[in-house]
């Protein structure tokens, strides 16, 4: 609080976690929101509540590596230029205003996102403040955006020290969990915090050929299908590649019926097999997560793709 005085902490699901010693102290899994109170004094009226959601689960289920989507950077001295194809990111306040541009698909986490930290390797010497904004607006392309055509930045997420000629790290959490459970895609800036920087932070984007950046995130995976084996079908039915792109395959299942449905329920895909390998085209639906329902005489399967 910026008028110094004391916080005061507090936990809406107490069966999930308590606040001991201004500290949060997990009790099990489960749900639960964060309150930091400030009540005022005789000199300050009280500050607004600040509140964050904590989800606390059993274990981290993995981890992925995911490559950017599109990167860029944009300078204003310079408007209307692309730097798509450049193999770096310019980053530099002064002297002709440039800062970059990434977007990330998040549709492939198999489960909701614990951590996110985004790693950029740095190619110049110098050491500066750089900051992770977040950007709304999803559309832009690396061949396309320039100064002129860019969606516009909000809401410093994170904040570090660059490394000379090495990796920086930037812990965006919260903002990629936000995005997995909105569209799926998240963009965000890299910019100078406080748009003085003398230097040129300049980092390797994903046209160079190596040290590219990297989004990486642990995940829990929670996504659990409705279907109930009732009885085996076919012990030896087989699903597979999975992850897949375009098309997958069913072996030994001649005479069922195949329904597809989305993470949410939702049925995308319901044909009759008719071939003991039969090949099942997915290539027009989106990249995500889906359960596929195999059905003979009120006995069901069920197994869970990962769509790329």
């Amino acid at each position: 609080a910026s008028s110094g005085l004391e916080l005061s902490y507090s936990s809406s699901n107490t069966n999930v976690a308590t606040i001991v010693d201004n500290k949060i102290h997990i009790i099990a899994t489960g749900t639960t929101t964060i309150t930091a109170s400030q009540d005022g004094d005789d000199s300050y009226n009280a500050a607004p509540n600040a509140t964050q959601e904590l989800n606390v689960v059993n274990a981290v289920s993995g981890s992925v590596s995911l490559d950017p989507d599109a990167d860029t950077y944009v300078k204003e001295a310079a408007s209307s230029t692309n730097y798509g194809t450049s193999t770096t990111m310019v980053t530099k306040a002064a002297a002709q205003n440039r800062y970059a541009y990434l977007k990330f698909d998040l549709s492939t986490i198999p489960g909701p996102i614990i951590s996110a930290t985004l790693r950029l390797y740095q190619r110049t010497s110098y050491e500066d403040d750089r900051s992770i904004y977040d950007v709304a607006d999803d559309s832009w392309t690396e061949e396309d955006l320039t100064w002129n055509n860019k969606p516009t930045y909000t809401n410093e997420r994170a904040s570090a020290v660059t490394n000379k000629s090495t990796w920086t790290e930037w812990d965006i959490s919260s903002y990629a969990a936000q995005e997995y459970a909105d569209d799926q895609t998240i963009t965000m800036v890299v910019n100078d915090p406080e748009s003085v920087s003398t230097y040129g932070i300049d980092f390797y984007s994903k046209e160079n050929s190596s040290n590219t950046p990297e989004l990486v995130i642990e995940y829990y995976n929670d996504l659990t299908t409705t279907i109930e084996n009732e009885s085996i079908i076919n012990a030896d039915i087989k699903v597979y590649p999975n992850p897949v792109k375009d098309h997958f395959y069913i072996d030994n299942c001649n005479g069922t019926t195949m329904t597809l449905y989305n993470s949410v329920g939702s049925l995308i895909l319901n044909m009759n097999i008719t071939s003991n390998h039969q090949t099942i085209d997915i290539s027009s639906i989106s990249k995500g997560i889906y359960f596929i329902k195999i059905a003979k005489d009120g006995r069901y399967e069920g197994e869970k793709i990962i769509k790329l």
